[in-house]
């Protein structure tokens, strides 16, 4: 089910894999997520990657409450 351009769907049909055919809306819906793996970069820094044809770290600051990479951990202490 299509609500303002996101996926949703409700948990049955995500679990059995027929989240694109959802069509239940008396149920509780379920945002869709997108496949693969999360980025690790911010939109700028992916950019410039793109421009540039090498791969960069993010240092852009992150929003409060955003989990840090293992390497953040590891050099603050």
């Amino acid at each position: 089910m299509l609500v303002d351009g996101v996926k949703f769907s409700c948990k049955p049909c995500l679990l059995g894999h027929r989240s694109a055919n959802c069509g239940h809306g008396d149920r509780h819906l379920f945002e869709v997520k997108k496949k693969g793996r999360p980025s690790t970069q911010c939109d700028e820094c992916k950019a410039k990657r793109e421009r540039t044809g090498g791969h960069i770290r993010c240092v852009c600051p992150r929003p409060e409450g955003e989990r840090r990479t293992d390497d953040e951990t590891i050099n603050k202490s």
